[in-house]
This record gives structure tokens, C-alpha cells and sequence, in this order.
């Protein structure tokens, strides 16, 4: 039944019939103004269920569908108005939940989810309402977790989560309210936090992660509220610290330290790194010394910066 009633005005009760054969319902409903009961459907052969909401009205009771067999729930209920309860569903065999409830309507409790098998989480708090529990989720194979909680409304605990896999932690926590511990997060295969924090709320010690594999932090605190140390980063392989704390009022933290390799890129990736961060400018001078601190910008490299007598 893929994209059956794909962006149209279909809006008529089906509630009776019998899809117990049915395999794949990816885009079934998606863009339509679809709004009746499904309760009763037997979806136990489903296998996707991508999209199948994308952007409808649909907010009827579905929580005693017995999803087992389904493995894809990307996009299923990406900017719809659906919040309805969800509790009980058999999620163990689903692999992809990216952009799941992105930009939705939807806030119920769905911390005792088995999601052990989830690999892909990229968006999918996104933009929503979302903020209940979610401490007690199995993460450990979850390899994106790009722009997951971005402009979102969760403020939740999840610093027991165990990250190892994570490989991409992009935009995470961008311009949302988050603000709680994650000091004992394991992100040493984490390669990319660009805008991780971006205008954001978040302000907790993350001094001791292992960044090593780290190869793009721009933009990772701009316009923050974080102001806590950094000092003892192994930055080495970082490529891009462009507006890393730019328009950060507080951060004045002594990274001066930092030994960033500067071997086959530019000075464009330092380009504006302290940018209006009149915290930082009120305690450190900029340092003309040659090589990289005369070619980027005078906002440029951690290194080209001495604090101020």
C-alpha cells in the first residue's frame, strides 16, 4: 500500500479493513487529510512504516497495534498533528527512527521502548514538542544522532546514555534548551560536532571527553551559553573551528594551550572562532606571530591569543 492515498483529500473511515497481509505502508497517508480510526488494524506483517503520516491531520488511538515486524519508522510522523499513546509498542526490530517525530505534535512517554536495534536517530526530535524520559533508552548502536534534539523542547537526563557508535553528533543540541549533564559521554568515534550546541542553553562540564577523532567543530558553541573548560581537548585533527564560540558572551575559558594541526587547510577554518565573544576579548589580547595568526582573521586560532595581564 505504498503511497496510496499519497497528498490527496481522501478523509473516509477504512477502520474495517483487513491489512493483515500487508507488507509495506511507507507514504500511505502522507500529505493527505486523512483523520479516522485505524485502531483495529492488523499491521503484524508490516515491515515499513516510513512516512506513513508525514505531515496529516492523523490523530487517532493506534497504540494497540502490534508493530513487531516493522524495521523502518523514519519519517512517520514528521510534522503531523499526531499525540496519541504509544507506550506499549514492540519497537525491537526497528533500525531507523530518523526524523520520526520531527517538527510533531506529539508528547507522550515512550522512554520504555526497546530501541537496541535503532542505528539512525538523525532528527528525530526535531523541531518538536517533545520532553519526557528517555534516560533508560538502549543507544548503544546508534550511529547519527544528527540535529536529533535541534530547536526541540527537551530537557531531559540522558547522560547515562552509552554514545560509542555515535559517529555524527551534527547540530545535536542546536538552538534547543537542553541543559544537563553529559560529562561521562563516550564520543571518541564522534567526527563531526559541528553546531552541536549552537544557541543553545547547554552549560555543563564536558572537559574529559575524548574528541581525538574529532575533525569539525565550527560553529560548535556560537551564540551559547557555555563557559566551562576545555583546556585539556586533544584537538589535533579538528579541521574547522570557523565561529566555534563567535557572538559566545561568556566563554572565557583559557584554550590558548590548544595544539591544532594546521597542515592542508586554510585559515578560513579559523575565520571568525572568537567573533564577539566579548568575554574571551576582555581576557585574552590577539597576537600577531606569524604563519597562521597573520592569515586568519584577528578573531582567528586559540593559539594566536595570550591572556591578558
Amino acid at each position: 500500500m505504498p503511497g496510496m492515498f499519497y497528498d490527496s483529500p481522501f478523509d473516509q473511515p477504512i477502520g474495517a479493513w483487513n491489512v493483515s497481509h500487508v507488507t509495506d505502508m511507507v507514504y500511505m497517508f502522507a500529505f493527505s487529510d486523512f483523520n479516522q480510526d485505524l485502531k483495529d488494524w492488523n499491521v503484524e506483517k508490516v515491515t515499513s512504516m516510513e512516512a506513513m503520516f508525514l505531515s496529516t491531520p492523523f490523530n487517532k488511538p493506534i497504540g494497540d497495534w502490534n508493530v513487531m515486524n516493522v524495521t523502518d519508522m523514519g519519517n512517520m510522523f514528521y510534522y503531523s498533528d499526531f499525540n496519541q499513546d504509544l507506550k506499549d509498542w514492540n519497537v525491537e526490530k526497528v533500525t531507523r527512527m530518523y526524523s520520526m517525530f520531527d517538527g510533531s505534535s506529539f508528547n507522550r512517554p515512550i522512554g520504555a521502548w526497546n530501541v537496541s536495534n535503532v542505528t539512525d536517530m538523525r532528527r528525530m526530535f526535531a523541531y518538536s514538542v517533545f520532553n519526557q524520559d528517555l534516560k533508560d533508552w538502549n543507544v548503544e548502536k546508534v550511529t547519527s544522532m544528527y540535529a536529533m534534539f535541534e530547536s526541540s523542547s527537551f530537557d531531559r537526563p540522558i547522560g547515562d546514555w552509552n554514545v560509542s557508535s555515535v559517529t555524527d553528533m551534527t547540530f545535536m543540541f542546536f538552538s534547543s534548551g537542553f541543559n544537563h549533564d553529559l560529562k561521562d559521554w563516550n564520543v571518541e568515534k564522534v567526527k563531526s560536532m559541528y553546531g552541536m550546541f549552537q544557541d543553545s542553553s547547554f552549560d555543563q562540564s564536558i572537559g574529559e571527553w575524548n574528541v581525538s577523532s574529532v575533525t569539525d567543530m565550527g560553529y560548535m558553541f556560537k551564540r551559547s551559553d557555555f563557559n566551562q573548560d576545555l583546556k585539556d581537548w586533544n584537538v589535533e585533527k579538528v579541521t574547522n573551528m570557523r565561529d566555534m564560540f563567535a557572538l559566545n558572551t561568556d566563554f572565557n575559558k583559557n584554550v590558548t594551550g590548544w595544539a591544532t594541526n594546521t597542515t592542508g587547510f586554510t585559515s578560513d577554518a579559523y575565520a571568525d572562532m572568537f567573533y564577539d565573544s566579548t568575554a574571551w576579548q576582555a581576557a585574552y589580547n590577539y597576537t600577531v606571530s606569524g604563519g597562521i595568526c597573520d592569515e586568519a582573521s584577528p578573531y582567528g586560532p586559540a593559539r594566536c591569543w595570550t591572556p591578558k595581564l
